[in-house]
């Protein structure tokens, strides 16, 4: 057993300890080297865990910047076609995969403050629209009220 143990043939090593045990349960050199084996079992049975999750981690973690890119860059494209809700829209969808994502971060602030100019832009302009067709209108009025006055002035007469 202990040869066994020497050259890390864990497995043949646990046998013949074991069958030591059977003759003599109370074999304290067998006792302790079974129990090495069933810690360094436990140890690298732990590393082959940690291994395996740490892999895992990876993998997502390289799929989630994979997915931020992805909206990211579409973001930018609405961005660039000022097309700022869709821009906004896209920047969401980057940051939910990996919320610290600077450039998503940064046009998404870029694209709200567009939006908000784009629609005050058109605000002031429906207002000019307005204030321009109200004008014209007391014009078209007052037009209209010299031409009852004349008529009806005329008609006095």
């Amino acid at each position: 057993g202990k040869e066994f143990y020497g050259q890390g043939r864990y497995r043949e090593a646990t046998l013949k300890f074991k069958s030591a045990l059977q003759c003599d349960s109370n074999y304290k050199p067998a006792v302790i080297f079974v129990t090495l084996i069933e810690v360094k079992d436990k140890q690298q049975q732990k590393l082959e865990e940690q291994k395996i999750t740490s892999q895992k981690e990876t993998k997502e973690k390289v799929a989630k910047g994979h997915f931020s890119r992805y909206y990211y860059k579409q973001g930018r494209s609405y961005f660039s076609k000022a097309s700022y809700q869709e821009a906004i829209d896209k920047f969401k969808e980057s940051l939910k995969w990996v919320p610290d994502y600077e450039p998503a971060l940064k046009y998404f602030v870029l694209s709200e403050d567009k939006l908000a100019q784009q629609i005050n832009s058109k605000e002031g302009k429906i207002l000019n629209k307005e204030k321009k067709e109200e004008s014209e209108a007391k014009k078209q009025l007052a037009i209209f009220l010299k031409i009852i006055r004349k008529k009806n002035s005329k008609e006095i007469r």
